[in-house]
This record gives structure tokens, C-alpha cells and sequence, in this order.
């Protein structure tokens, strides 16, 4: 918060508290909204509310009472709080949603409170503001995203123990001649697996145990594998739109994936950098020529 002003720090009781609601609306009621429709939770919490007990509480200044000074102020916002606050305030509308008249109160409130966040809930107050605020679909509305998912890691598994994985990164290695062509040779590997096998989890482990030999037989450390693979398979994934990564942040943003691609400059350019960094020879960790040598057991012994 810029100052002191929209923090309520300073000003008078009546235009503090003003210009510190007026700074949440502006800058926080966003991602207030969004918490509640993507299972996330927003915390905002007070300074002290005065280190003196005549100026009153923050919820109600005219309050003089001693007791309440000096607390500080905490709101949740989320989907699973949500619930519980429904519950605590609400618990007649809980119940009435749950819709079986031969439940308990205790079984109702339980029910009604996964009945929303599994299929959604509908908001008719007549407000138009207030019913698109609350009116959500619940997990159900994710189904589509999930599904995808698991066909994802499916289909992958499947590449990998058909062995046809193996053959692609194994023609990949064939072709290297120096340290820059072996981390190109990574980087394109690590996406395509992002594309092929539409799951970030195998893109990163095949081209690790694929490609681990050659980095040894070369004398570079299993550190310039590591991020070799985390700068082309780590974030290259959210730019496949099949991808399970892709699939996921088009859910959770409310973007198509090939909209946000070309703005997401971190995952573009970073399998640059890293090529352009091994043919510099820059950072390619090899061991140190003080490092003794690994110990063969003896085997007279």
C-alpha cells in the first residue's frame, strides 16, 4: 500500500477508513474475485489498530471500549472458508441446498457444503451484480481440464514403455558433436517431449536419465543436465495447449493457451539463453582438477 493515507495508518477515523476501502476496491477486489473462483485464499490482515484505547475499534470507531484496542484485523477469502463461514452464518440455506429432508442437520450442512463445491452453486438474489459473483460451477467445471490431464499422462506412459521414446532421444544424441550441440540437443528433446508426450513430468525425467552418460563422458557436472532440462522442459510445457501444464493455466487463467504464449517471454526465451550460453562455454560446470578422484573399492579386500 503507497502510503500511510490508503493504509489508514494516518487521516481521521471517517476519511481513513474511506480511502483505505476506496484503495482495496481499486487494487485487491480483482483478486478478491478471483480466490473465490479458483479454490485460492486471500489473507488481508491489519497493523494494530491504535496503541491508544480512546480512538476507538476498527469496526466500529465510535467503540471506546479498552478491551478492544490495539487488535488486529485478519479476513480469509476462499472457497473451502467459504463453506465453513456458510455453515456458521447461513446454515438454514446450506441445509435447504442440500435437498433431503431425511437428513440430520449435522449430515445436511456436510452435504450441502460439497454439493457446492462439487457441482457449483446458483445465486438468485436479483441482483445481477451479486448472482455472477456467487454463481459458480464447482469442481464439475474443471472436469474437462482434468480429463485432459490424465490422457496426457497416459499417453506418455505409454510412449515411454513402448520403448519409443527411447528411440527418438537416442537419435538426438547420435548427431552431437560439441557441449553447445549436446545442450541443444537437450533443449529441442525436452520440447518435444512437451509436445509428443503432452506432460511436463516425462519431458523432464527421459531427457535426464537419456542424456545423463553422455554429460558424464564429457566431464560436465550433473548440474549443467539439471539446467539444461529445467530451462526448456520446466517452462516450455505451459505453452503446449494439449500439454497437462498448458491445459491447466488456460483453466486457471481463463486464457487459451496460444493467447498468453507469445506474452510469456520468461519460457521463450530462456531455452535461448541456455543454448547460447553452453557454445559460450559460459557456466558449464565441469569438476574441479582438485577434486579427488572417485575410490574403487578393493576388491582384494
Amino acid at each position: 500500500i503507497p502510503n500511510l493515507v490508503d493504509d489508514m495508518h494516518n487521516g481521521s477515523i471517517s476519511s481513513g477508513i474511506g480511502a483505505g476501502d476506496k484503495w482495496l476496491r481499486q487494487h485487491i477486489d480483482g483478486y478478491y474475485k478471483w480466490a473465490k473462483q479458483h479454490n485460492s485464499l486471500l489473507i488481508l490482515t491489519f497493523d494494530e489498530n491504535s496503541q491508544f484505547t480512546f480512538s476507538g475499534g476498527v469496526t466500529d470507531p465510535g467503540d471506546k471500549d479498552p478491551r478492544k484496542a490495539n487488535h488486529i484485523v485478519t479476513i480469509f477469502a476462499g472457497a473451502l472458508l467459504g463453506g465453513v463461514l456458510a455453515v456458521l452464518f447461513n446454515a438454514n440455506q446450506v441445509i435447504a441446498f442440500a435437498k433431503d429432508a431425511s437428513l440430520p442437520a449435522p449430515l445436511a450442512l456436510i452435504k450441502g457444503i460439497w454439493s457446492a463445491l462439487a457441482t457449483g452453486y446458483v445465486s438468485s438474489t436479483g441482483q445481477v451484480e451479486i448472482d455472477r459473483l456467487l454463481s459458480r460451477g464447482g469442481m464439475e467445471s474443471m472436469l474437462n481440464t482434468v480429463w485432459l490431464i490424465l490422457t496426457a499422462l497416459a499417453f506418455g506412459a505409454v510412449l515411454e514403455r513402448a520403448g519409443l521414446l527411447k528411440r527418438l532421444t537416442e537419435a538426438a544424441i547420435s548427431g552431437v558433436r560439441s557441449t553447445g550441440s549436446l545442450v541443444v540437443a537437450v533443449v529441442g528433446t525436452c520440447i518435444g517431449l512437451n509436445v509428443i508426450a503432452s506432460d511436463q513430468y516425462i519431458a523432464i525425467v527421459l531427457p535426464a536419465r537419456m542424456f545423463r552418460v553422455e554429460f558424464d563422458r564429457r566431464g560436465l557436472l550433473p548440474v549443467a543436465l539439471s539446467r539444461a532440462v529445467g530451462d526448456s522442459a520446466t517452462v516450455t510445457s505451459p505453452l503446449i495447449p494439449w500439454n497437462s501444464c498448458g491445459a491447466y493455466m488456460a483453466a486457471t487463467l481463463g486464457v487459451p493457451t496460444l493467447s498468453y504464449a507469445g506474452f510469456a517471454f520468461f519460457s521463450l526465451l530462456n531455452p535461448l539463453a541456455t543454448v547460447a550460453i553452453a557454445f559460450l562455454g559460459f557456466r558449464m560446470r565441469r569438476p574441479e582438477a582438485s577434486e579427488p578422484a572417485a575410490v574403487k573399492p578393493d576388491r582384494a579386500a
